[in-house]
């Protein structure tokens, strides 16, 4: 039954004598939607929930609950053909395993749907770039609208398209990086090579959600990072988000380390474990990729590698952070049990489970289907069979990172320009 005027200003007035204390103590145990429309009840509560503190605190009394997934973007020719948030496909994928990966539910416990749908109109053509936390940077791939940078947040269904900047395909490294400190920042970054003579150069350029504004940082590559085929590198390499830093693989020698937050006029460098260095694929630039394991750098080949006949997935985690030191792994795969239309010399690795480090997730060439691979039984368990899209062309197949937290990272539309 509908709550009279009288009574609901009687409940108003009540709720204006409590101290600033007290509300905040009720609503950081209220769930997040519900806490949210108490904005409406006067400016006091606008003031209150919109507060970074507020939300540490309400993060930090339902202990940060993290949904750890995935979502899987599928593009061909660099335009959307599907994306999905693995909370749609929990029954697929082994994150679904851990206590950490329940579904996104609202007030009353009913499954929320997290999609790019609500982007569909104003873009219909789009390219997923890079994930950080439940934030995610979309690329406007329609000519007619220019270069366009979205940063959105496919739950509260926010987004906000950047001011301009000089993106285009070729950038290099793209990444997003949410604060550790204040919730409500983010800082997008995207970068290019200059040339001098001798001299390298990284030009960083940042966008932050504080000001508004973008950027340029120029960073000198040192001399011992510079290897020869520097001139070569992946368009577009999505950053990996580790320790609160990006990281990118720069050439086949090193990966670059970055902190637009701390540290944005410097970067570092961590070289590439002993055995690649001394291999005979290292003017492959293509060939080696980032994941984040367990907290854990992993760079891992996109391919499976044969040695003397075996099939070999071949890895090295990044163990010791500080002192740069790596652990190799070498699985034998020779043993797995595959079906009929499945091999491994015909799969192209596409990540590692940000919780499990024995679940590598592969594409099928062929029947083009994602499986889940245990490395440690040696079996496949999973697999998503939809993916042709009635496509005979090979499609890319992306997955990222996805962490929905207890409160969702804002997304301002009033920054200024």
């Amino acid at each position: 039954m509908a709550l009279s005027m009288a009574l609901r200003e009687k409940i108003s007035s009540r709720l204006e004598d409590l101290t600033d204390d007290i509300l905040v103590e009720i609503l950081i145990r209220v769930p997040w939607r519900t806490t949210c429309r108490s904005k409406c009840i006067s400016k006091r509560f606008v003031s209150l929930i919109s507060s970074p503190d507020f939300v540490r605190r309400f993060r930090s009394n339902n202990n940060d609950d993290i949904n750890n997934n995935l979502f899987m973007f599928v593009t061909r020719d660099r335009v959307s053909l599907l994306s999905k948030i693995l909370t749609r496909l929990q029954n697929f994928f082994p994150a679904a395993t851990s206590s950490k990966s329940t579904l996104v539910v609202d007030d009353n416990n009913n499954e929320i749907p997290v999609s790019f749908d609500f982007l569909r109109r104003q873009f219909p053509f789009f390219n997923v770039l890079s994930v950080s936390k439940d934030l995610v940077l979309i690329h406007d791939g329609e000519p007619n609208n220019g270069e366009n940078l979205v940063i959105c947040n496919p739950l509260t269904k926010q987004s906000f398209k950047l001011p301009y900047n000089e993106f285009d395909q070729y950038t290099p490294y793209i990444g997003c990086l949410c604060s550790e400190d204040d919730t409500s920042i983010y800082k997008v970054v995207s970068s290019k090579f200059l040339d001098f003579g001798d001299i390298r150069i990284i030009k960083f350029v940042i966008f932050s959600s504080d000001t508004g504004c973008w950027s340029n940082f120029l960073v000198r590559i040192p001399s011992h990072a510079v290897y020869e085929v520097t001139c070569n590198y992946k368009m577009n390499q999505s950053a990996t988000v580790c320790n609160g830093k990006l990281h990118w693989c720069y050439s086949t020698m090193n990966i670059v380390v970055y902190d637009p937050f701390n540290n944005p006029k410097k970067c570092e460098f961590v070289e590439f474990p002993q055995e690649i260095i001394d291999g005979d694929y290292i003017h492959s630039y293509d060939s080696f990729n980032l994941s984040s394991v367990q907290g854990c750098l992993r760079l891992y080949r996109a391919s499976f590698h044969n040695i003397n006949g075996a099939l070999i997935l071949r890895f090295w985690d990044l163990k010791d952070y500080n002192n740069r030191v790596w652990s190799e792994n070498l699985i034998d795969l020779s043993t797995m049990v595959f079906a009929e239309t499945r091999s491994c010399d015909i799969m192209e690795i596409k990540g590692f489970d940000p919780l499990d480090g024995d679940v590598v997730y592969a594409y099928v060439l062929p029947s083009m289907e994602l499986v889940a691979l245990n490395i440690k039984t040696w079996s496949v368990f999973q697999t998503i069979a939809n993916l042709k899209l009635n496509r005979p062309v090979p499609l890319v197949v992306t997955l990222f990172p996805y962490s929905q937290h207890s409160w969702p990272t804002p997304i301002a539309k009033t920054i200024a320009m």
